[in-house]
């Protein structure tokens, strides 16, 4: 038995065919559309990363400047009533590594022992910096005269443009200089050495400057 042709199924298959091709003529219109819109408006990704990223790269960078020994853009420099200090020659911004305060790190028991042994001598100076690191109290001890500026960065309370941060470096703590303002050409680096006690500031009155 043959198939019964049928007008109005046909006139139903007739406008389905149209309209299905008119959908997909409507697609390729809309999705030309789009690619020309988007080729004049390119999608803008975000970059921005987060903060833990920021700081990862930021702790990485300073583990390589500690890691070279870098202390780009700085000289050492007799300042006028002071000694030797360390000067900039290139402009840094707030936030840049300056250099490490490089020395021998040792113990707080060992670095007492030491402490008075070197005011026997009246030409030794103070290059001596305490700190804690994950409950254990350290000293880095940079009194050996070295090629390190970092030792020579002189102290001021209320002028200073420049802050210690603690660093580790495969476990071992360091001890770097960082910017804490915009700093221009030829200034002296100065940070607060920290040590704001009576007796401190009796033996050396410089340290309430």
């Amino acid at each position: 038995m043959g198939r019964n042709f049928n007008k109005h199924d046909n006139d139903r298959k007739m406008h389905s065919k149209y309209k299905g091709e008119a959908q997909k003529r409507n697609q390729k219109t809309d999705t030309a559309m789009q690619t020309k819109i988007t080729s004049l408006f390119p999608v803008r990704r975000s970059t921005r990363k987060c903060k833990s990223d920021l700081k990862n790269i930021e702790d990485a960078f300073i583990t390589q400047c500690i890691t070279i020994n870098k202390e780009d853009g700085l000289q050492m420099k007799h300042i006028e009533g002071k000694g030797r200090g360390v000067v900039t020659n290139k402009p840094f911004r707030k936030g840049d590594f300056l250099c490490e305060y490089a020395g021998e790190l040792i113990s707080r028991k060992e670095a007492l022992q030491r402490e008075i042994e070197y005011t026997k001598d009246p030409n030794i100076g103070s290059y001596m910096y305490f700190f804690s690191y994950k409950g254990s109290d350290y000293c880095v001890d940079a009194t050996k005269e070295t090629d390190r500026l970092g030792r020579l960065v002189n102290h001021s309370k209320n002028h200073y443009n420049a802050v210690s941060k603690l660093i580790p470096v495969h476990g071992r703590p360091h001890l770097v200089l960082m910017a804490s303002r915009d700093i221009g050409i030829s200034e002296e680096l100065l940070y607060d050495y920290g040590d704001h006690s009576k007796n401190s500031i009796q033996a050396h009155p410089w340290l309430e400057k």
